[in-house]
């Protein structure tokens, strides 16, 4: 990933990731034979590539708060084996950021909109007829993108840098409530 500072309060970013899934198989103690589970995982490929946009609007000496709109675009290597999402999303989100001594503190919250599912509804019963209950009961193979479209995250963060104003130490714990998935 990388960003690239326009002027003072506009900044435009853009990150283009490595996905490596690793799913273990499921222990095959009292379970049917046939269950899909039981089959390991292993796919890896470039993952959805995003661009964002960010607004700094308001400033003092030690904090800052910035807004800003992400877009994810469909341009996973193979969707359907875990790399990415099938669907474009945006996420419209604001961001606070404190120094404190030596380190920087961070409070996060976003809205996400996705054009669509994530991946295509499949049931498993339809995969195999020897195997009655699908694994997952209405999405696709992927199980890292159950994040359907209306989505709010928020998360909190501290940086350490280590060249001032260069280079930094992130760390950041990230939450996310989706409207359309009751788990």
């Amino acid at each position: 990933s990388g960003a690239y500072g326009i002027t003072d309060s506009w900044e435009i970013s853009a990150a283009i990731p490595f996905r490596n899934l690793n799913i273990p198989a499921a222990s095959a103690e009292n379970r049917d034979p046939n269950d899909i589970a039981l089959n390991d995982v292993s796919e890896s490929g470039l993952s959805n590539v995003s661009v964002a946009l960010r607004w700094k609007f308001w400033q003092n000496q030690n904090s800052a708060v910035s807004a800003y709109l992400q877009s994810f675009l469909p341009t996973a290597s193979d969707p359907k084996k875990g790399t990415g999402a099938d669907n474009t999303r945006f996420l419209l989100g604001v961001n606070f950021g404190q120094n404190l001594d030596r380190f920087r503190y961070t409070l996060h919250a976003a809205y996400q909109y996705g054009t669509g599912y994530d991946q295509d509804p499949q049931n498993f019963s339809e995969v195999d007829p020897n195997y009655p209950r699908p694994r997952f009961e209405r999405f696709g193979t992927n199980p890292l993108f159950h994040e359907y479209g209306n989505t709010l995250f928020y998360s909190a963060g501290i940086a350490v840098p280590l060249r001032r104003e260069r280079f930094e130490f992130f760390s950041e714990l990230n939450f996310y409530h989706s409207f359309e998935d009751k788990d």
